[in-house]
């Protein structure tokens, strides 16, 4: 039985990684550029919302670097070299959180949705974030003007147009969120998405840098 393949993320040198078994293989990420900002494309976006006014909460930053280790993990962890049964991968998720009992009561369930959306097994782990990080949402002089009250995932493809295109028929402003890959992106996202007076739109690069592994 092969062990896990763990994406390891840290915020800083002395950020400490769970543990993990002798037979787990575990790929740590730095999440923090050589000025200690959100690397990855994640200060970006937080810059981005700070110029609409916006401070995600520590939570939703939370959320941010879970998102940045599951997309690494399903994306980079071949299933030709890992795979145990020539599909399902045995994957581990390690990420600091501002919040690690909140995130703890959830992992069952996320566990659950990976488990059915990728055919693979997922093992999730949260541990407290280093105390010079412990907040890493900054306040913004910026007022809010935008009028958004929901948040739309808005990759470009057909559902997500869709749920815009409902939101806006229903008066509602919804501000859309976009990433892309690679440099690719569908006409869809890039002109259905221009901000306007109504719908305010954020897209960036997931993960930009170019050394983004693959085992």
């Amino acid at each position: 039985m092969k062990g896990r393949q763990v994406i390891t993320l840290k915020l800083g040198p002395e950020d400490k990684p769970s543990s993990t078994s002798a037979d787990d293989t575990s790929y740590p990420f730095d999440m923090l550029d050589a000025d200690a900002r959100l690397d990855f494309g994640l200060g970006q976006a937080m810059d981005d919302l700070a110029d609409l006014g916006i401070v995600p909460s520590e939570t939703a930053i939370d959320l941010s670097l879970i998102s940045v280790a599951l997309t690494a993990a399903d994306t980079r962890i071949s299933r030709d070299a890992h795979a145990q049964d020539g599909w399902s991968r045995e994957l581990g998720l390690d990420v600091p959180v501002s919040d690690p009992v909140l995130w703890r009561r959830v992992e069952p369930l996320l566990a659950k949705m990976l488990n059915f959306l990728t055919g693979d097994r997922w093992t999730l782990q949260f541990r407290a974030r280093p105390s010079a990080y412990s907040k890493l949402s900054a306040p913004t002089s910026k007022l809010r003007l935008g009028s958004a009250l929901e948040v739309c995932l808005f990759s470009g493809g057909l559902d997500s147009f869709i749920g815009a295109i409902d939101l806006c028929s229903v008066g509602k402003a919804p501000l859309l969120i976009s990433h892309y890959w690679d440099g690719e992106t569908s006409k869809s996202q890039t002109h259905c998405g221009k901000p306007s007076r109504a719908v305010q739109h954020s897209r960036h690069k997931a993960c930009p840098r170019s050394n983004w592994f693959r085992p």
